[in-house]
């Protein structure tokens, strides 16, 4: 049984290491068949440790990884959710910031389920010209 807090740090080391794309740091945070729903893309879920690797692998918007600055974390029972900043700068050199919200699923001492939140036309207007 985690303590109160318990799921609240593994939360944030696991998102840290997504900002950093150290997957092997995120890996140990999470079941083998984590479900992930990245923003925006919610009826496809990365679905397992494998998925979530592929997921990191494909990433070249911010090739350097991002950071995020948290503003609140709230633990109700399993559950945390995060509210955060996220900064990076994007393949283009361009900067960028987002708000987002981050809701885990921790059942026990690995998060089994995570749904993020976050302004997708900033992310894409990064991209355009």
């Amino acid at each position: 049984m985690m303590k109160p807090g318990e799921r609240t740090e593994l939360a944030r080391r696991m998102w840290l290491a997504w900002m950093r794309r150290d997957m092997d740091a995120l890996c140990e945070c999470v079941a083998e068949d984590v479900i992930w729903h990245p923003a925006g893309n919610f009826k496809n879920p990365w679905r397992g440790k494998d998925a979530l690797r592929a997921a990191a692998a494909r990433e070249s918007l911010f090739p350097e990884g991002q950071q995020a600055e948290f503003h609140h974390f709230y633990e109700v029972g399993t559950t945390v959710i995060a509210e955060a900043t996220h900064r990076a700068r994007a393949f283009n050199g361009r900067a960028y910031e987002n708000d987002a919200c981050m809701v885990w699923e921790i059942p026990n001492d690995k998060i089994v389920r995570l749904r993020v939140y976050t302004d997708l036309t900033k992310v894409a207007a990064l991209t355009k010209p």
